[in-house]
């Protein structure tokens, strides 16, 4: 009976050593808190199909047109031959309204006429020539990020544009104000909720760490709706994804963070 009573308060008092313990080092341990954006621009265009996306396509196309009714045109084009097939056979008198009126084979040589008139404009613009990574008139059909030149302590880093949240702030405010500070007035966003979609924490160099051992950041993502990033303070790019993570590629927990919500 002695033994249980003694194991007994042994395993109480375990979990709140280790508690006590933990509380202690979080009280110790204190972290900064910034706010990173991830900034979109959204594809303009749709993307190139590869040939199985072609083939299917032609596929699908074939059997809407085999199960499909007749259309307007194609009843009007049967009229029209079905009526010069009788007039060749002396079975109808030439009916002059109906001369006058606009057959189907004419219908089709006036369209085939618009249509050679007709030039799509290019998939690939003056800034994808160019090599432009500052323009989001690039790469029209695929999703662009911003990355900016920032600098981490010593080291300037192209990272997602980040800040620190001041007291008193909610992270979707910071959002806000991080977006004005780093990529100017002119710019235009909206930010995907109020809820963080990412996160991703480091500690700082022991020779420089302070009162904070690093930082946390909550990652929120946003799209460019109109507007340009002032380019006078700042050196900024607007790259794919595949892009973007080359880019990143030596920082890999923050590459491992990132791509887990950029498309």
């Amino acid at each position: 009976m002695l033994r249980q009573t003694v194991n007994c308060v042994k395993y109480r008092l375990v979990p709140q050593i280790r508690n006590q313990s933990t509380v202690a080092n979080a009280e110790t341990t204190k972290w900064d808190l910034f706010v990173g954006v991830q900034i979109e621009r959204l594809p303009i265009i749709t993307k190139t199909l590869t040939k199985l996306e072609r083939d299917y396509q032609e596929l699908l196309t074939q059997l809407e047109f085999e199960n499909s009714y007749k259309s307007d045109f194609e009843l009007k084009e049967q009229r029209d031959v079905a009526y010069a097939q009788s007039l060749k056979e002396g079975k109808l008198k030439v009916d002059l309204d109906g001369v006058a009126q606009q057959t189907a084979l004419d219908l089709k040589d006036l369209w085939k006429t618009e249509r050679s008139r007709f030039q799509p404009a290019s998939r690939t613009t003056e800034a994808d020539e160019k090599n432009d990574m500052k323009s989001t008139n690039r790469k029209l059909d695929h999703p662009l990020t911003l990355i900016m030149e920032q600098k981490l302590g010593n080291e300037k880093l192209f990272l997602l544009p980040q800040g620190k949240i001041s007291n008193g702030e909610t992270l979707y405010d910071a959002a806000q104000r991080i977006i004005k500070e780093l990529c100017g007035d002119t710019i235009q966003t909206s930010i995907y909720g109020r809820a963080p979609c990412g996160f991703y924490k480091y500690k700082y160099p022991k020779e420089i760490r302070g009162e904070f051992v690093g930082a946390k950041v909550f990652f929120y993502r946003a799209i460019l709706k109109s507007g340009q990033v002032d380019a006078k303070h700042v050196n900024f790019e607007w790259l794919n994804k595949e892009e973007l993570l080359t880019k990143v590629d030596k920082y890999s927990n923050y590459k491992r963070s990132i791509s887990k919500f950029i498309i």
